[in-house]
């Protein structure tokens, strides 16, 4: 076994999620960058439904978008009320 081998095995666990062992910084982590791509979807649909639709189709489109802007919002809100983890 060469050295790499062994540090590898050595220092790295793997992420096992269903016996509970992420941490609650790595929570958070996920949990952010699930508002950012809401944030990021919510500025696509917004362009589409403004330049792109016509009709009672771009109302829909746009207000999935101000739903995905609201609920992004709202959970990097709770992420940097939320503060540092110990």
């Amino acid at each position: 076994m060469d050295t790499t081998t062994f540090y590898l095995k050595k220092w790295t666990k793997p992420l096992d999620v269903r016996s509970g062992t992420m941490s609650e910084s790595m929570l958070k982590m996920y949990i952010s960058f699930a508002g950012m791509i809401f944030l990021f979807i919510s500025i696509g649909l917004i362009l589409l439904s403004r330049y792109k639709l016509k009709g009672i189709f771009a109302v829909v489109v746009a207000i999935f978008a101000y739903l995905f802007l609201i609920v992004g919002g709202l959970i990097i809100f709770y992420i940097v009320i939320s503060g540092p983890t110990s």
